[in-house]
């Protein structure tokens, strides 16, 4: 590599070289155990300068910051403590953009460098892979768009956005493995990287996206994983009745899009029942219910194309879960008309006898008053006759004669 002052750089399993005019070495720089500021690590696989004419090495063992004028290496490597560090300490390429940044492309991904004088090394994703894929090489086109090949392909990523997009022999690159560092720009802005099935070489501003949606459609409805008889075919019908005992059922879905079909994608949702759109690949084009409430649904699903241009209007299917006999309106109109009768007759039943216990209290107060009189009546008839008797005792005593006293003979 040549820095802009003219020097040539060697970079090699055995450190670090700078060569002359006459392209003899110079000087070498070497790992160093017990020096601190030493190289790294001898294994150094990408250099870059940046505007302050700063040397940025990738090693083996971590970025090591070059200051030429004092011939001091700094190091940054991973750290298990430290969640700015970058992922992985093996650093295969690096790349100082036109937008004044550091990019770094690892064993565990890429990584752009943020920050001053204690830097944060930003995980970029350029794939949906679970595992960050390992980067081979990194370009910037001439828009300043960031390239990086991987063991996977070749990602596109917008520096500013965060927005990738992965290629893989699915949008005709070889396949395989890109080798580290095999990687240059021409003068015309041509991308090329080199990998174990050959070299891809492209216009970046070639590479379009396809602009055309699939057009998609609903191929099967299942009833416990077994085909439901239908008056015609599901995706022109439009709406399916089912009884209760056939609310768990299965719905299969495609989408009408034949390049590279396996990277289409799919989202659908049941209305009246999924909350968020669920989305889903190529490999499960079906969605399954169970146990649905009776009530009705709207089945709606959409797809996109390898490039993520998506279908403007998604297939939709209603479906309409009957409940049974005992949940139907009719029935619960009449249990609440039987349950009111029975209410009203109960209130009348009790009225009745409360009217009757009260007539049969009211005649057993009269029976007993009536006895009570009778028992009053004949006590004064008692006392009067008594009180006559007394009367005429005390009459018949005061008229009697009284009787002569007579002379002792």
């Amino acid at each position: 590599m040549r820095t802009r002052d003219g020097a040539h750089w060697v970079l090699t399993r055995a450190g670090l070289y700078l060569l002359g005019p006459d392209l003899r070495v110079r000087r070498h720089w070497q790992h160093d155990p017990r020096d601190p500021r030493s190289l790294g690590d001898n294994t150094v696989f990408a250099l870059a300068e940046d505007r302050a004419g700063i040397l940025w090495l990738g090693t083996d063992n971590g970025l090591d910051r070059f200051d030429r004028g004092e011939g001091v290496f700094t190091h940054f490597r991973h750290d298990e403590a430290d969640p700015d560090s970058m992922r992985n300490s093996r650093v295969y390429d690096l790349l100082y953009s036109s937008r004044g940044e550091l990019w770094l492309g690892t064993a565990s991904g890429l990584h752009r460098m943020e920050g001053g004088a204690r830097p944060a090394f930003r995980f970029m994703p350029v794939s949906n892979a679970r595992v960050a894929t390992p980067i081979g090489a990194i370009l910037e086109d001439l828009q300043g768009r960031v390239w990086v090949s991987t063991t996977d392909g070749i990602s596109r990523l917008e520096p500013g956005s965060g927005v990738f997009k992965h290629y893989t022999a699915k949008d005709g690159l070889p396949g395989g493995s890109y080798f580290v560092g095999s990687a240059a720009r021409g003068p015309d802005g041509q991308l090329h990287f080199g990998g174990v099935n050959g070299l891809s070489s492209f216009l970046p501003d070639g590479i379009r996206d396809n602009p055309y949606p699939p057009l998609v459609r609903i191929t099967d409805f299942l009833v416990a994983n077994k085909p439901h008889p239908l008056p015609g075919p599901v995706g022109s019908i439009g709406q399916i009745t089912l009884s209760h005992r056939e609310s768990a059922f299965s719905l299969e879905f495609a989408g009408l899009h034949y390049a590279a079909p396996a990277s289409n994608r799919y989202s659908y949702r049941l209305e009246g029942f999924d909350e968020a759109w669920v989305d889903t690949d190529a490999t499960k084009r079906f969605a399954s219910y169970t146990n649905l409430d009776p009530g009705n649904y709207v089945f709606r699903v959409r797809a996109s194309n390898k490039d993520g241009v998506w279908s403007e209007a998604p297939a939709a299917l209603t479906i309409t879960v009957t409940p049974p006999w005992w949940k139907t309106w009719w029935f619960r109109l009449l249990a609440t008309a039987l349950l009111a009768s029975l209410g009203v007759a109960a209130y009348r039943l009790r009225v009745r006898a409360l009217v009757q216990q009260k007539g049969m209290l009211e005649r057993q107060v009269g029976a007993r008053t009536a006895e009570l009189v009778l028992q009053k009546d004949a006590a004064e008839r008692r006392k009067r006759e008594a009180e006559q008797l007394g009367e005429a005792a005390d009459q018949d005593g005061a008229t009697s004669p009284c009787c002569p006293i007579s002379a002792g003979a």
